[in-house]
């Protein structure tokens, strides 16, 4: 049985979700759910508009790496959206860097593979800050780290991380919360 929160949002019905995210649509199966992906935080691995389904998860689902997740952001997070989608990129008790010298994320000590990445300008490091390259952080139980596939558009986990000495009134607000409760998981969209 999904949980209150997945069944209060699957319930919505064109919800319009900001950034990485997506329409709610219709229930099909009783578990699954169609998106609509408005926004280009995904790109190019779910462009714009595009039409994906996912599978709602139950209590006690555990993410994996890779997984592209529909998620409640935190309410720490501001009035970004009802829902946003974004990869897995960082599990309980993993510690993830910004970044190594290619730009590339460090996970645990070493550099993560990401062949899904959208080419970034100046890094394909996270917005952050305009790119910081300076930020680590250790994913608590209970939490993920997730990043959209194109990190200048993502208002993800690492946008949510603020440097020590920013004077942005944001980091005033929800300074270093950048983890999403794995019990704010939606749904699992469909590879």
């Amino acid at each position: 049985m999904p949980r209150p929160i997945a069944r209060v949002v699957a319930a919505l019905s064109c919800a319009l979700l900001l950034t990485s995210c997506a329409e709610v649509g219709d229930v099909v199966s009783g578990d699954r759910t169609r998106y609509v992906v408005s926004g280009a935080s995904m790109e190019p691995t779910i462009p714009a508009g595009t039409r994906v389904w996912g599978s709602r998860v139950d209590e006690g689902f555990s993410p994996a790496r890779g997984q592209v997740v529909v998620y409640a952001p935190p309410a720490a997070w501001g009035p970004i959206a009802e829902a946003l989608a974004h990869r897995v990129i960082g599990l309980p008790g993993e510690t993830v860097m910004c970044c190594a010298s290619d730009g590339s994320l460090v996970l645990d000590g070493q550099p993560l593979v990401e062949g899904y990445l959208a080419e970034q300008e100046d890094c394909n490091g996270p917005m952050v800050s305009l790119c910081r390259d300076d930020w680590s952080v250790t994913v608590p139980e209970g939490h993920v780290f997730l990043m959209g596939d194109n990190r200048a558009y993502a208002a993800d986990s690492s946008d949510q991380i603020c440097p020590p000495a920013a004077g942005e009134a944001r980091c005033a607000e929800h300074a270093n919360d950048p983890f999403v409760p794995i019990s704010s998981i939606i749904a699992v969209l469909d590879p």
